[in-house]
């Protein structure tokens, strides 16, 4: 099975809907960084598992990597789909259609068309990861992951083992009997806990037996107490512990309402104080006092009010008795007559009038100055007096509370004493309370021993009960011991059978490792990332938990003598080895996603020809590169046939960011088309 061709429509870079058809031999990408080489391998990702494994980080700033899936540039995309289509080894195509609503097929579906019955659990995401070479990927999937991992993932790559269902069944059998195990293991301890129970009641009530003599006098005085002269003794002393409980229960409530009672008295006698009444009527007189001296201020403020409105009244017409008397000045007598009143004046009779004129209105000014300060004084006082009055009001109120609150305090002290059946000066008294109360204590310890020794009657015909229940419990327990020894001794078993399988499984991946040393062996001379280790071997470590390790010249770990670009290329020999070795699918293709990124140009030819040679074993080619040369080369080299022929496609991005297919064409080997040119020579 082959890839046939993709169709991509506003997914990432392709708005527009594009078909690209892929060689049955080969196919070589070619574009710029960002054009949309990596679409086309994203795109059939995509289509068989949703996701997209090459981003390392799912979210980032309230975003997903989802969201960007589909296409987002400018101008909305006519269709939101991929499509792939694979062509069959019967010749038949199927094609597989995912959206934005989901797939066209089931996972399980997708499955069946590429596994058998020996992949592994995760077949489609392990499909991927051994398909699709991507550039970002190669040393962390191959060197720089750590020998556990890399152990994992060959053995995943490599396909399910045999050993698996009986792995998953011994795993239900160990986690069953581990069930089995604990139940009976509680069940001994429970055992164990009743048996020491019996045994110490039995030894309780054995030191709790009685004299004949002292049960019957006690069963006498009980039947007398509780007013019960028949019944059995189980019932007496039933009902006895009841009345001991309801008196222990009284008592308490008793302590607490004699408390409360005291703490009342002691407010009622507060309250009837003569300290008490005489700040009462103290305050009383207070009020009455500053009410007056409120009154009084109010009304010298309003006289004072008054007094200043007349003065301000008389000052505004003074002001324009004083405007007048400045235009008189301003012009002067007029042949010997005043200018206002045009009555006749020499200069000194003006000049008197004049100056009279001023010293009234001088005066003037001063009486309105000093009626605004009487106001002044006369709302301060008022002011002060009215807030002394509110304190004292306050004051009083607080008091006359207290004081009304004193037929309320009598009630609760009535009410505490009848909820406890006390008067109310027993209530209250402490001596008087302290009598009753110890008379009641007395009673109640008289009747709990005699409901003890009564009780202790009892206790012969329990230890015969106790004795048979201890004899059960005791062969319960020895049933449980064997039970528990038994289900320990198959548990063990249990556990050394899965160990053993697992050790079967290690073996079993060991010798299907062993099938892919020599591919890399192989493949890492041909690459050769070093000039003078020309051999890579590999260890696996471990029995149970696996660890495969690489290693170089002098047992040196490539991972940290290589640079980045020899890593790179022994990563590339290793994924290369993993994906030439998986027997469990029927894919023949194999992707690279730009593979000559950090890798000088010689070991770049070395990897033209083992994709060559990988291309001659009849698997399907399909890489993405960048430099046009470097396509050139691959296109050349990467050799098809007239039955299987190659393609060339070229991705362009414009000016609005939108990927499209510049160039795809058909691709013939170099011997066919020479083979051709000698055709039409002899044929012209």
């Amino acid at each position: 099975m082959k890839f046939e061709r993709v169709e991509i429509a506003g997914f990432r870079g392709f708005r527009d809907p594009a078909d690209i058809p892929l060689g049955a031999a080969f196919t070589v990408i070619q574009g710029a960084n960002g054009a949309g080489k990596s679409t086309i391998c994203d795109a059939i990702e995509f289509c068989l598992t949703g996701t997209l494994t090459k981003f390392l980080i799912d979210k980032a700033a309230n975003e997903q990597a989802a969201d960007y899936l589909w296409w987002r540039g400018e101008r909305k995309a006519p269709e939101h789909f991929v499509r792939l289509h694979l062509r069959m080894a019967d010749g038949t195509v199927v094609s597989i259609t995912r959206d934005r609503e989901g797939c066209d097929k089931t996972e399980d579906e997708i499955r069946m068309i590429f596994a058998n019955a020996n992949a592994p659990v995760d077949a489609l995401q392990v499909l991927i990861e051994t398909t699709i070479i991507r550039d970002e990927s190669i040393a962390a999937l191959s060197l720089d992951t750590s020998d556990t991992d890399r152990y994992r993932r060959v053995q995943r790559a490599l396909g399910a083992i045999s050993t698996e269902p009986l792995l998953v069944k011994a795993a239900e059998v160990a986690s069953s009997l581990e069930e089995v195990s604990r139940k009976n293991e509680a069940s001994v301890e429970a055992a164990r806990r009743e048996i020491a129970s019996l045994v110490t009641q039995q030894s309780v009530a054995q030191s709790r037996l009685a004299s004949t003599d002292q049960s019957n006098s006690a069963t006498a005085f009980l039947r007398e107490q509780l007013n019960l002269p028949m019944g059995s003794v189980s019932d007496l002393v039933s009902k006895a512990r009841e009345g001991i409980a309801s008196s222990q229960s009284w008592l308490v409530s008793a302590q607490a309402a004699h408390n409360r009672a005291r703490q009342l008295s002691s407010e009622i006698a507060e309250l009837d104080s003569d300290s008490f009444r005489d700040d009462l009527n103290n305050h009383r007189l207070q009020v009455e006092r500053l009410s007056d001296e409120a009154k009084r201020t109010l009304d010298t403020y309003s006289q004072a009010e008054k007094f200043l409105t007349a003065q301000r009244n008389a000052e505004t017409w003074a002001a324009s008795y004083a405007r007048l008397l400045d235009h008189g000045l301003h012009v002067g007598l007029q042949d010997g007559h005043c200018p206002l009143c045009m009555a006749a004046r020499t200069e000194d009779e003006f000049g008197s009038i004049i100056a009279s004129t001023k010293r009234k209105l001088d005066e003037q000014e001063e009486l309105t100055i000093l009626a605004e300060l009487e106001v002044s004084e006369a709302q301060t006082h008022h002011n002060d007096v009215s807030e002394k009055l509110n304190i004292a009001l306050v004051e009083l109120g607080s008091l006359e509370a207290r004081e009304q609150s004193r037929r309320r305090i009598q009630d609760q002290l009535l009410k505490l004493a009848g909820e406890v059946g006390f008067d109310l000066p027993d209530l209250v008294d402490p001596a008087r309370f302290a009598a009753i109360v110890e008379q009641r204590r007395t009673s109640v310890l008289r009747l709990d021993q005699s409901a003890r020794l009564v009780s202790q009657s009892l206790d012969q015909t329990r230890l015969s009960e106790m004795e048979q229940n201890l004899k059960a419990v005791q062969a319960e327990l020895d049933r449980f011991q064997v039970l528990a020894s038994r289900s320990r001794r198959a548990l063990e078993d249990t556990k050394s059978i899965d160990h053993a399988i697992k050790r079967t499984a290690g073996e079993i991946v060991d010798e299907r490792l062993a099938a892919i040393s020599p591919l890399l062996s192989q493949l890492y001379l041909r690459l050769r990332p070093h000039a003078d280790w020309r051999n890579i071997e590999y260890r696996i470590r471990g029995d149970v938990r696996k660890f495969l390790s690489l290693s170089v010249g002098d047992d040196l770990n490539p991972q940290f003598v290589f640079s980045s670009g020899q890593r790179r290329i022994t990563g590339l020999a290793f994924l290369l080895s993993v994906h030439l070795s998986r027997a469990w699918t029927t894919l023949n293709s194999l992707i690279l996603d730009d593979p000559v990124q950090h890798i000088d140009d010689y070991r770049a030819l070395n990897l033209v020809e083992v994709l060559s040679s990988i291309r001659m074993s009849g698997k399907q080619v399909i890489c993405a590169v960048e430099d046009s040369s470097l396509a050139d080369l691959l296109s050349r080299r990467l050799r098809g046939t007239q039955l299987e022929p190659g393609r060339r496609i070229v991705i362009h991005q414009d000016a609005g960011g939108v990927s499209r297919v510049a160039e795809n064409r058909t691709v013939i080997s170099s011997q066919k088309r020479v083979l051709d040119s000698l055709v039409e020579a002899i044929a012209s």
